[in-house]
């Protein structure tokens, strides 16, 4: 007797996104943590406000990443064979989507600051926040409409599709009004600017907010999209499982593109970069002169004051 006719033939369909969704989060989880721990190292003495909101996202997502642990143990594991084991939700409305939704919600915020310190302009500032408190809103009201439900397949579609849509689409919203804004101010700050390494740091920036606007928009998009699916599959799950993941990979890597690893350490290097990551006001003429110091080998935003040639002599010999 074959023993696979005992097993449904739609099994994939719900195993299948979950598995999906476990690895691709535990992969991402690996990346992220590298991440924050090269901002350890490079970026020691950065500001309180930066920390807190590195290690506050990074402390999100290992409680995400410990539930939805817990659930693969449990459908996987000790439950495995189970049917209904696939299908409960347990504590995934905590993982997902709310600790996506407050993670995201941080990482537009992180955004809002650059654009205010780029900008100057209340209105860019306060439309970027207002799209990040909807989709929190939208993320916060899903977690509660599944969380009293036993099982997702018991979820009414209706509440979903509302509290899904509000959650992906102004996800959605805010993430191309960020790329939109900074790609602009960014561009202009660079056409300001007289000074090469400004203008290089500047256009890797540009280039950075681009791909990881696009991707963060895409994803939740693309998890919108399958959520309406005929059939209501469940390959939304995937995407869903990573989606706060990578909103913290996109704002790490935001973080650290003011570092450059290097073999060999000069004697003394003095550059001349961006003020976004630092925050401090825009000079006149759009260009920004913050110094450059090195520490283990990584090149790091410094706040050491300016040297002139004539200083800089006198300190080598």
């Amino acid at each position: 007797m074959d023993p696979r006719r005992y097993v449904p033939e739609e099994i994939r369909k719900v195993a299948g996104p979950l598995v999906v969704g476990y690895l691709t989060h535990w992969g991402l989880f690996g990346v992220l943590s590298m991440q924050v721990y090269m901002y350890y190292l490079a970026f020691a003495d950065d500001s309180r406000r930066h920390k807190a909101v590195v290690y506050g996202v990074y402390l999100l997502e290992i409680i995400q990443t410990i539930i939805m642990t817990r659930s693969a143990f449990h459908a996987f594991g000790e439950d495995f064979g189970n049917l209904e084991a696939l299908d409960e939700i347990g504590l995934q409305w905590l993982g997902v989507p709310l600790i996506s939704a407050m993670v995201g919600f941080l990482a537009e915020g992180v955004y809002a600051y650059r654009l205010k310190v780029l900008s100057d302009s209340n209105f860019v500032t306060g439309l970027v926040l207002t799209l990040a408190t909807i989709q929190l809103g939208g993320g916060i009201g899903l977690a509660f409409q599944i969380k009293d439900t036993p099982y997702f397949s018991q979820v009414p579609r209706m509440r979903i599709f509302i509290a899904g849509g509000i959650w992906n689409g102004g996800t959605f919203l805010c993430n191309v009004t960020i790329a939109i804004f900074m790609t602009y101010y960014l561009v202009r700050g660079k056409n300001r600017s007289e000074i090469k390494q400004t203008q290089v740091f500047l256009a890797k920036i540009i280039r950075l907010t681009i791909e990881t606007g696009i991707i963060t928009a895409a994803l939740a998009l693309i998890n919108f999209t399958i959520a309406l699916l005929p059939g209501h599959p469940t390959y939304w799950v995937a995407i869903s499982a990573v989606l706060g993941t990578v909103y913290s990979i996109s704002m790490m890597a935001v973080f650290n593109s003011r570092m450059k690893v290097s073999r060999k350490i000069p004697p003394l290097e003095v550059n001349f970069i961006s003020n976004l990551m630092a925050g401090h006001q825009v000079m006149p003429n759009g260009s920004i002169g913050n110094a450059i110091q090195l520490h283990g080998g990584i090149q790091q935003e410094g706040h050491i004051p300016l040297l002139t040639p004539a200083r800089a002599t006198k300190m080598r010999s």
